[in-house]
């Protein structure tokens, strides 16, 4: 599946500061691209909702 997302400026600007600050990134490593950015928040998402489903 590929997915066109629209953001805010401020959404940008924030995302952009994410992929520089290694310091919030376990490991210290970054996403290398904003399309890493998003598989990753993705993933997260999907992760915690099949944990929440086998919770239930």
């Amino acid at each position: 599946m590929q997915l066109i997302i629209t953001l805010s400026d401020v959404q940008q600007k924030v995302m952009a500061q994410m992929i520089q600050d290694k310091d919030y990134w376990a490991g210290h490593v970054p996403p290398r691209t904003y399309g890493d950015l998003v598989k990753w928040s993705v993933d997260d998402y999907l992760t915690d909702y099949v944990s929440n489903l086998e919770g239930k």
